[in-house]
């Protein structure tokens, strides 16, 4: 029934869909996913120590191979259980884009709903401005 009086009251179809559409994309795409993984990695047991690799100190280890182990694998991010500062941070800094692209959304789509559409009573509400229409 709400859908319905909703729908006599914005005859424009693609207004009521761009505000469904800027108040739920952003919090599914930017907002969940972040906390989600925060919550996941946080439920991670803590590493053993057997399970932990010492790597020995007369091994190379360069500054290519220390990006292939923590930004392009799982390898080390699995094994530690929480988030580390910089995963934090990034996510953080995501969570605070979603918010603001959300909020700028639901902004411009409430901003074309009243600005280019007429806001009618629907018949629903008042049977007399429907006769009056037709006569």
């Amino acid at each position: 029934m709400l859908s319905v009086l909703l729908a006599e009251m914005l005859p424009r179809f693609d207004l009521v869909m761009g505000l469904l559409g800027g108040l739920f994309t952003g919090p599914i795409t930017f907002i969940m996913p972040p906390l989600l993984y925060a919550r996941l990695r946080s439920m991670l047991p803590p590493p053993r120590p057997d399970q932990t690799t010492v790597q020995d100190s007369t091994s190379k280890f360069s500054v290519k191979e220390f990006f292939r182990r923590h930004f392009f694998t799982l390898e080390v991010n699995l094994t530690e259980g929480s988030l580390s500062f910089v995963e934090k941070a990034v996510a953080l800094f995501i969570v605070i884009v979603g918010i603001g692209a959300t909020l700028s959304a639901i902004y411009f789509s409430l901003r074309g709903v009243v600005w280019s559409s007429q806001f009618v009573p629907p018949c629903l509400i008042d049977p007399t401005a429907a006769a009056s229409v037709i006569h």
